[in-house]
């Protein structure tokens, strides 16, 4: 399957709530059966039966600059699962052409202060930052830090 064949796939599932999110536990070092937090894994129906991961469908979205829109579709989500269940902890990653503060992502960033405890429980992972410009990166980084999620940098 071609970028863009993909790219009308993870489109079409933006756009019915096909996007599967899936919340895998990651344990504490010194206590095995202490949930540390949770990795949010990505998947989109196939053409068959079988589901895309994001490690399939990502780099076509990044290719044809499509990755935003699931960034921000994700971290919606994850926003609002934070927002129901007050003790979870999700790491989320956001592609480093995604990170760029601008208009669309700011909407995003304004729900956090009307969710109070969730933005220090959401840990937000940059990656791929190596290929865009460094500062643009770095505001995003600090924009996220302001409203208080703890930030990694890829």
């Amino acid at each position: 399957m071609n970028n863009l064949d993909v790219c009308d796939l993870v489109w079409g599932a933006l756009r019915s709530g096909g996007i599967e999110i899936t919340l895998r536990p990651t344990y504490r070092w010194v206590n095995r059966n202490a949930v540390r937090y949770h990795e949010c894994l990505v998947a989109c129906p196939g053409r068959d039966t079988r589901e895309m991961s994001a490690r399939e469908f990502v780099p076509a979205l990044e290719e044809c600059g499509l990755i935003r829109l699931l960034d921000r579709h994700v971290f919606r989500r994850v926003v609002a699962l934070l927002g129901e269940q007050p003790d979870l902890v999700v790491e989320v990653n956001v592609s480093a052409l995604s990170a760029v503060v601008d208009v669309s992502w700011e909407a995003v960033f304004l729900s956090l202060p009307d969710t109070p405890n969730v933005a220090h429980r959401l840990v937000v992972v940059i990656s791929n930052a190596a290929s865009v410009d460094a500062s643009r990166v770095w505001a995003f980084a600090r924009r996220l830090q302001q409203l208080g999620c703890p930030v990694s940098v890829s």
